[in-house]
């Protein structure tokens, strides 16, 4: 296969890509989160860093999806600067 991503689907790709190499004939990842530590991902980043990241906390909870599912919210939402 050849794998795309972008964002969240590039690491996604990247996933696929590093467990079945046999089975990934090209990787194209774009804008997006490599394959990580998991050990050293436990560990605290610097706040402001860590700022950076909210919105991944956010929208794996209830809320994020359910705010995702309403127009008027998510318009607005998909605009915020990060």
């Amino acid at each position: 296969a050849v794998l795309a991503g972008f964002d969240w689907g590039a690491r996604s790709a990247a996933v696929v890509a590093a467990l079945w190499p046999e089975r990934c004939k090209a990787l194209v990842s774009v804008g997006g989160y490599l394959v990580v530590d998991l050990e050293a991902n436990l560990q605290p980043l610097p706040p402001a860093t860590e700022h950076a990241w909210w919105y991944q906390y956010y929208f794996a909870t209830e809320r994020g999806r359910a705010a995702m599912e309403r127009k008027d919210l998510r318009h607005d939402l998909t605009r915020l600067v990060w």
